[in-house]
């Protein structure tokens, strides 16, 4: 953890932040929202994207994105060159990186050769919460993390 805590100390100027919001939970979601900052909180991209398909009333409810707010804005696909310039030569930490990744992938964008990390995967390490049953750390949701994070620091 000291050597990981290290590499982003001394590359904190390359650290990137992704999330995504999407039409579901499952691997083949569409992405309806997107924003990446820097690691001082500058926005370097934060746009609602046209999924090609309704947004479940289920998802419009969790994210407040209706489809009357996307019916004519762009789609991923066309987002794609400007995203790959932004993650050029940076560090990108996803919360649930796992998931991420997967949706950005199913969506058009080739996430292989980047450096990614794994934040909720680091968080459990950290927090320290050991499952015996699981042989690893438990993960815990973003807002549990951003609590403990900003009670703690």
């Amino acid at each position: 953890m000291k050597n990981y805590i290290n590499h982003i100390y001394n590359n904190y100027d390359k650290i990137i932040y992704l999330d995504t919001e999407t039409t579901g939970l499952s691997y083949d979601s569409k992405i309806v929202e997107i924003a990446i900052i820097n690691y001082v909180g500058e926005i370097l991209l934060n746009t609602l994207v046209n999924p090609e398909m309704p947004i479940p009333l289920t998802s419009s409810k969790i994210y407040n994105i209706t489809n009357d707010m996307i019916i004519d804005l762009s789609l991923f696909k066309n987002l794609i060159p400007k995203i790959e310039l932004i993650f050029k030569n940076k560090i990108i930490i996803i919360y649930n990186s796992e998931y991420d990744t997967n949706i950005l992938e199913s969506n058009g964008l080739n996430m292989t050769g980047y450096n990614i990390e794994y934040a909720m995967k680091l968080f459990a390490t950290f927090y320290g919460d050991y499952s015996n049953s699981y042989k690893n750390y438990r993960y815990h949701k973003l807002d549990m993390t951003y609590y403990y994070c900003t009670n703690k620091i």
